[in-house]
């Protein structure tokens, strides 16, 4: 589904950063969310849209983990961040 879209941050979350972690806020919305290590890193990666298998193939080069596992987790979070609209697809 996400492979072949463009996947970008939600312009509309205010964002900043608190030691190691970034922390995102809706206003619309009313809640936050706190990003760590990977999670972290994949937001820095969307600083540019990205599609998924983009994502993948940079987080595959960068991490020792087996592609299906790395994209099962991937498709996992960016649903997590699309269903509570952190990211938006174009």
């Amino acid at each position: 589904m996400l492979n072949h879209v463009l996947i970008s941050r939600n312009p509309d979350l205010l964002e900043t950063t608190l030691d190691n972690e970034i922390v995102l806020m809706s206003i619309e919305r009313g809640n936050y969310f706190g990003l760590e290590a990977t999670a972290k890193h994949i937001w820095q990666l969307l600083e540019l849209p990205q599609t998924k298998e983009m994502l993948l193939q940079k987080l595959s080069n960068e991490y020792e983990a087996e592609r299906e596992v790395i994209d099962r987790d991937l498709d996992d979070f960016l649903k997590k961040l699309l269903d509570n609209g952190v990211v938006i697809t174009q």
